[in-house]
Formats: C-alpha cells, structure tokens, sequence
C-alpha cells in the first residue's frame, strides 16, 4: 500500500501542483484547504505523513499536529511567513522539516522521502524491540546444530554447567548462540550480563567487571560489577582474547574463589555465575606468544563451539533471511525478486550474519512498498565469487547489446531516464532500441 499524504494549503495552485508533481511517485495525495477539512479527512483514515502551510483561512496548520488526529506520522511544515519564534515552535509540536515559500517541488519531493524513510526506520526500530520482548531468538542450522551439542554435554553431567567458548569469524552469530543457551539452560531465569572486553580501556574495564567501592578513584563511587549483577544468570565475555593479562589473573582467581573484590575494595562479595566467553582469536597462538595465560585458557577452554562462517553454509540463506525478517523486521511483508538469492550465494560475506542483517535493513528501509526487494545492491563491491564458467557460446554484438540494456532497464525497474542515463545514451535513442526489441 502506497504512504499517504495528506496535503494541507489554502493556496489551491500550489496545492495541486505539488499533487501532480507527486503523481508519478508511488504515493497518495489528498488535499485539503483548510483546518476544517483537513480534520474531516483525518476522521476518515490515518495518514504516513502531514505536509501543512501553518496560516490558514480557519486556523493554524500545527492545530493538526496533535497526536489524537495524526497519531504518530510525521509533519512537515510549509510557510510563507517564515520567523524563528514560528520554526521553533513546529519543532516543538513535532514537526520534522520546516521549509519556506517558495519552494522548489523536487526539494519538497525529497523532504517528503527523507521523512517518510525516518519514519519508517522508527517503526521498524520499536517493531523489533517489541518482537525482541515477545519471544526469544530462533535457532536455524549450524546454531540449531551446536546448541544440540551442548544440550547433549549437558544431559551427560545432570547438574553441571561447564564453561563455555564460542569462536569464529566476527559477525556470525557469537552471542546470539549465548543467549540461547543462557535461555535453554536451569538459570534461564537468572539475568544474561554480556560484556565486550575490547571496548574499555583496561582501568576501566576492571571497574566495569569486578565494581568499585567510593573513592577509589577521582569520581568512583560505590556499585556493583557485571561479576555481581551476572550472580545466579550467565556472563558472556565477547573478545575474551582482548583482555589484559592483569585481568585474566583477577579473573582467574574469582572463577576458582567463586568470589570477588571491587576496585578499592577489602571485603570479598560471593558470585555465582556461568561463565562464557567468546573470541575470533587464535587463543592457542595467543598462549604459545604469552599473550594469554595458559592457566586461563584451561578454565575456559571446556566446551569449546566453532561457529562456522556464513560462507561456508551457503545453504543456511533463505532459512536466515526468513529468520532475520521476522525478528528484526517485523510487521514488513515483500519477496525477494527474481534471482536475488543466487546473487546473495555469490557473496562471499566477510561480515558474516551480521551483514545480512545490515544488508536486509537497508533494502527494506530504502524499497518502495509494493516493489520486490533487491538485497544485492547493498553488498560490497569486490567480493562476490564469479558463477561457475559455462562453456564458451560465441554472441553477435547485437545481442549482447540487448542482453546489456533490458539487464539494466530491469535492474532501475523499468525506470527508462535512469536506465538511459547509466547507459550513456538519450532516453530517445533508448525508446528505439526497446521498441526494435518489441517492447
């Protein structure tokens, strides 16, 4: 269903100008003149997006802006009486453009875009925290797989809970496996505390894991660590290679004591936590160097997980693309268009799931609704692996010439201007060639 917008100026040229200008975007337009018929057309069905002058022949434009007839849709506010005092006020009333008469149609074109896409960006956002909330995250393939092995490890030692450590490439997935055995294990109940050991400096760190008592240092005051708040859940450390050798011996020490002490501290506080950590490290590598203690290593190193990159489970695709969709994207309806999976197969996916996901956003936030999504287009240049050569089958220049532009014209969707304008010739020339075509 295409956005709605409702058009609000008692300047009825401009307004119908900027309604035929839209015409051939996929929008819907309706116009009123006034606040009066403006609040009859929102009584009747919501709208994406309000665009309203503010001087109007029976009121004030930003009247509309209450919640109750807009609900959440955005505004911009067009005027030409611009003055501080006013643009402060639309700001204020929830206004997020604000652009004075006379305006050029594209630049109010680009602003009703520009809003409509924050505005779904917004929605999408709330969507996935409220998914997030409802159920847990889904398992598919070599996730699927390894959570079944540790749930075996488990079944074979009722009772205990081994430590455990995820690697793999960055981006595939290291946490979402930890919060799932969090979740399917006895202290699912009990909080999931995860922390990225490379991203605080070591003092820091330290008072980040183990708390700190008033004083300590300039500033401290007296809190809990993530040793504390993790006590009757699971700790998940991501980056464990990352830590210091300083911490990895007061790590170290609170795993065996079960104990620990705040940063400028005396007294020992008891913890109670299952410990899991993560790395994209070598951690042997790291121990042969003396980078990592090897007496660590052996506390950590007892259910040990490789995640396997996404390029290597190709045939995971549509599975995690249906996964990602429904829990990161919901409420989104669309399909993939024809031959964009075997393109999404012959990425090589340096980023792993991770830039699926980011690659899945991007194309739903920026497709028009109604248009089959092209994912592709969003992947970096550079690192697609070539389809599997066919045998050689020479062509006459004049069908590699037709292959060349309907490829182009399907992959602007049609859009003839923009077709003829990456190919470098004249939307005329470009009409010949497709009517030569039979099109």
């Amino acid at each position: 269903m295409n956005p709605r917008i409702l058009l609000v100026d008692d300047d009825a040229l401009f307004a119908e100008s900027v309604r035929l200008f839209l015409e051939s975007d996929p929008l819907s337009v309706v116009v009123a003149h006034d606040v009066a018929g403006a609040k009859a057309v929102l009584s009747e069905k919501a709208v994406s997006l309000l665009v309203t002058d503010d001087r109007l022949p029976d009121g004030r434009g930003l009247e509309l802006t209450d919640p109750a007839l807009i609900d959440e849709a955005p505004v911009i506010v067009v005027t030409a009486h611009p003055n501080f005092e006013h643009a402060v006020e639309a700001v204020r009333r929830g206004a997020v453009d604000y652009l004075t008469k006379p305006v050029e149609l594209a630049e109010l074109r680009h602003a009703i875009h520009r809003s409509l896409g924050r505005d779904r960006m917004r929605r999408l956002v709330e969507a996935r925290r409220r998914a997030e909330a409802r159920q847990p995250p889904r398992a598919d393939g070599a996730i699927a797989s390894l959570l079944a092995t540790v749930r075996r490890a488990e079944e074979r030692r009722p009772g205990a809970l081994p430590p455990v450590l995820l690697t793999g490439e960055t981006g595939t997935g290291k946490t979402h496996l930890a919060r799932l055995l969090h979740e399917a294990s006895p202290r699912a109940g009990g909080p999931f505390v995860a922390a990225n050991c490379a991203a605080l400096p070591a003092a820091l760190l330290e008072a980040e894991l183990f708390g700190t008592k008033s004083g300590a240092f300039t500033g401290a005051e007296t809190r809990e660590g993530l040793l504390e708040l993790a006590s009757g859940g699971t700790l998940f450390l991501d980056e464990i290679g990352e830590l210091s050798v300083e911490l990895q011996a007061k790590l170290l020490t609170a795993l065996d004591a079960r104990e620990i002490r705040r940063v400028g501290g005396r007294r020992s506080r008891r913890v109670d936590f299952r410990l899991m950590t993560a790395t994209n490290r070598d951690l042997e590598a790291e121990v042969q160097a003396g980078r990592f203690r090897q007496d660590i290593f052996y506390r950590l190193n007892v259910l040990r997980l490789r995640i396997p990159p996404l390029r290597e489970r190709l045939e995971e695709l549509p599975e995690l693309i249906e996964t990602i969709l429904t829990e990161c994207l919901p409420g989104v309806s669309g399909e993939l268009a024809p031959g964009e999976l075997e393109r999404l197969a012959r990425h090589d996916w340096p980023g792993n799931v991770r830039e699926l996901r980011n690659v899945l956003e991007r194309c739903v936030l920026d497709s028009e609704p109604g248009q089959p999504w092209r994912p592709s287009r969003y992947l970096a240049s550079g690192v697609s692996r070539p389809p599997e050569a066919a045998p050689f089958q020479p062509v006459a220049l004049a069908e590699l010439e037709r292959q060349h532009i309907l490829r182009t014209l399907e992959h602007f969707e049609g859009r003839k201007d923009a077709t003829a304008r990456a190919l470098g010739i004249s939307p005329a020339t470009l009409r010949r060639r497709l009517r030569s075509y039979g099109l």
